[in-house]
């Protein structure tokens, strides 16, 4: 008795129908794992903006509290001074007043005798009270 079919052809529908099986599979694997790695994405980034929003926040609040008040109170008084219009003053005049200095200490004393009255301060071998 011979079969209604050939065995070649039916051989040949089942490796296509296997084929076709294992193709569906695999695309619905790669769908799964896309949305999976595409809602953990969205999770990770959601979460990361809350935490730099936050840390933003806490940021603020701290340099609006008590750092800003020590910056602008006891620091800026160190730094500064009390009156900070004569203290930019005074550093705006001293490049000037540093180049009067050493053209006074040129034409006059001479350099020599600076270099000899500091280097036993310097040393402290012979402190001299000029320096």
């Amino acid at each position: 008795m011979r079969p209604d079919r050939p065995s070649l052809q039916s051989v040949t529908d089942t490796a296509v129908s296997t084929l076709a099986l294992l193709v569906q599979r695999l695309l619905d694997a790669a769908v799964t794992t896309y949305r999976f790695l595409r809602r953990l994405l969205r999770r990770v980034l959601r979460r990361s903006r809350e935490l730099w929003s936050r840390g933003r926040r806490r940021a603020g609040e701290l340099l609006s509290g008590p750092a800003k008040r020590f910056v602008t109170g006891p620091l800026r008084a160190v730094l500064l001074g009390r009156r900070t219009d004569l203290s930019l003053l005074v550093v705006l005049a001293s490049p000037a007043l540093a180049l009067a200095v050493a053209w006074w200490v040129g034409s006059a004393v001479g350099y020599e005798s600076v270099v000899a009255s500091v280097r036993g301060t310097w040393l402290g071998t012979d402190p001299s009270l000029s320096v």
